[in-house]
């Protein structure tokens, strides 16, 4: 019975120690992704920036700068599509009177 006990502990101690792992895995690949969402974001607004930029410059642009900046748009889309958005912000408590 001592033998069987033993052998339990030691097989409940390696399902907890492969759950921590699990957990530090699943930990480490959700920083890498909101890693990656932010990037993301940030590189949308960007070209967001660009494209108003030129807009704003007056300038009529090439059927090529239109056709590239239409191809960078439909994959910053594609790739927004992939990326979960930013949660929204809770709103501020009204002041209690």
């Amino acid at each position: 019975m001592r033998h069987f006990l033993a052998a339990l502990i030691n097989i409940l101690e390696r399902i907890h120690m492969t759950e921590q792992d699990i957990l530090a895995a699943v930990a480490a690949a959700d920083a890498k992704v909101t890693k990656i969402a932010g990037e993301t974001r940030a590189l949308i607004g960007k070209v967001s920036d660009l494209t108003a930029a030129l807009a704003a410059a007056g300038q009529p642009l090439s059927p090529a700068v239109d056709a590239a900046l239409a191809a960078l748009n439909d994959h910053l889309q594609a790739t927004d599509d992939l990326v979960a958005d930013a949660p929204a912000a809770a709103p501020a408590p009204s002041p209690q009177p």
